[in-house]
């Protein structure tokens, strides 16, 4: 079980023992109240068993329902429901009966993540559970004071709309600032980052989904007790502002990644342009003064340069005409030794300005494929690119081909910087760049991997990658056989 620190220990504990003295006065105040529970009501009454027990099935149906936040970087924060079980809880039910029903409903949620992802120590279940237990009571607590169960049952408006604002309001900040406050201060006990800095980071994207939820918490409970059938109504509401949410960071995550491309591609015109600029100046000035060792250097790197120019240019009209659906391919039957030749040869100088070897293994019976030359030839380009700017010096690149059914696999191998598990689903995504790509200095468009895979299943292929962090990548694509492609 994974250990915490002494101060954050303690403080874990005290919550998880504040929880559970709630929860016993809870108990005891159902002890005191229970003749009414013989009493079975209309559906939406306070003690009504029939009620009861619907609330004990939707809790823990709300509290397992999570909402996925877009982030940037592709990454998504996890937001439950829990806002919104809360708030209806305390409308509908008596506090007591509100503890005892969310405390059953997130432990079951929390022992089912146990169980789920393992290694989920149990002090984190309990802690989970204390916080529901005491944001619950200090909703009910406020919601009560406030006669807010009264004033939404029989509204005396206006006279009373100041109370029920401060009821209803005042019961969604109380139980959203201790459920956030209790989570912030055991993170920042745990690891050691100030509460402030977690604050900053986390807030904007807690608040919203939090305030949202606990708005629909607010109308399902009203709609319970004034016409339960309406009541899933209230779930409109938070579909409508999640989707304008996800679209507007959605928005502008894009607006992000155009200004990083734009970045990126404009660094990567200046640094070839540049060199190109260089040789052509000393051709031209001193070209009668130089050696002939001299002047071949210099042709060397002009020629490296718009080489690279090139592939730039084409990546950035082929990522236009894929986008618009005005490229189209033209498949002839070819074999894969004379494309990854023509790719190799591009692609080599690159490969010995960093001292990297090729391996390239082709079985003698290897069937020939259906493809465009042109564009698998960039393919190849693109992929063999990558894993020269993203490996080290005198390091060994290897290509690897191989029939598979009706199809033939073809592997480009590495051994670089490799790719987490959790972005290697994002890596083929436009304009994205992995973190770990992202924090060294090779600069790059993030439309290389697009293009490879959209030509790819042009092709009717496909396109894969397996990686490890620190121990390289491959990643693969398919083609179909020429005999396969031809009855297709």
């Amino acid at each position: 079980m994974t250990k915490l620190p002494r101060g954050a220990a303690a403080y874990v504990a005290a919550v998880m023992l504040a929880g559970c003295l709630v929860v016993v006065y809870a108990l005891v105040q159902l002890g005191a109240d229970a003749s009414r529970f013989f009493l079975i009501g209309p559906i939406n009454a306070p003690h009504s068993l029939v009620g009861i027990a619907i609330f004990l099935v939707l809790a823990p149906i709300g509290m397992m329902a999570v909402i996925l936040i877009p982030e940037e970087g592709g990454e998504h924060s996890r937001q439950s429901l829990s806002a919104a079980v809360v708030l209806s809880s305390v409308i509908v039910l008596p506090w007591y009966m509100a503890v005892l029903i969310l405390t059953v409903a997130t432990l079951a949620d929390q022992l089912g993540q146990r169980a789920a992802y393992g290694r989920r120590p149990v002090y984190r279940v309990l802690f989970n559970t204390a916080e529901i237990v005491l944001s619950t009571g200090a909703a009910a607590v406020i919601f009560g004071g406030f006669h807010g169960r009264q004033i939404l049952i029989s509204p005396h408006l206006p006279q009373d709309t100041v109370q029920l604002l401060l009821a209803v309001f005042g019961a969604i900040a109380g139980a959203y600032v201790v459920s956030y406050g209790l989570t912030i201060v055991a993170v920042s006990l745990s690891s050691g980052v100030g509460v402030g800095e977690l604050f900053l980071k986390s807030h904007r994207n807690t608040i919203l989904p939090e305030a949202t939820a606990a708005v629909v918490g607010v109308l399902f409970g009203y709609l319970w007790l004034v016409d339960p059938p309406l009541s899933p109504v209230a779930l409109m509401p938070l579909a409508v502002i999640y989707l304008a949410f996800k679209n507007f960071v959605r928005l502008q995550e894009l607006d992000r990644l155009k200004s990083n491309f734009i970045s990126e591609v404009s660094h990567e015109l200046r640094t070839p342009l540049s060199a190109i600029l260089a040789s052509s100046e000393l051709l031209y000035h001193n070209g009668e003064r130089l050696s002939a060792d001299n002047v071949r250097e210099l042709s060397r790197s002009s020629y490296e340069s718009s080489n690279h120019l090139f592939r730039l240019v084409e990546n950035l009209l082929n990522a236009t005409t894929l986008q618009s659906g005005t490229l189209h391919i033209r498949p002839v039957s070819v074999s894969l030794d004379e494309l990854i030749g023509e790719a190799v040869t591009q692609v080599q100088p690159f490969m010995d300005s960093k001292s990297q070897k090729l391996s390239v293994t082709l079985p003698i019976d290897l069937p020939e494929v259906l493809a465009d030359p042109r564009h698998i030839v960039q393919v190849l380009i693109n992929l063999l690119t990558n894993a020269s700017k993203y490996s080290e010096a005198g390091t060994t690149i290897g290509i690897a081909c191989a029939a598979e059914q009706q199809l033939v696999r073809i592997a480009v191998t590495d051994e670089g910087i490799g790719i987490p598990e959790e972005e290697q689903r994002h890596i083929f995504e436009r304009f994205y760049r992995a973190q770990a790509n992202r924090e060294t200095s090779v600069v790059g468009s993030g439309l290389g991997l697009t293009i490879v895979k959209s030509l790819v299943e042009l092709h009717r292929g496909h396109v894969g990658v397996s990686s490890r962090p620190g121990k390289g990548s491959c990643f693969w694509f398919t083609l179909p056989q020429v005999g396969v492609a031809s009855r297709a």
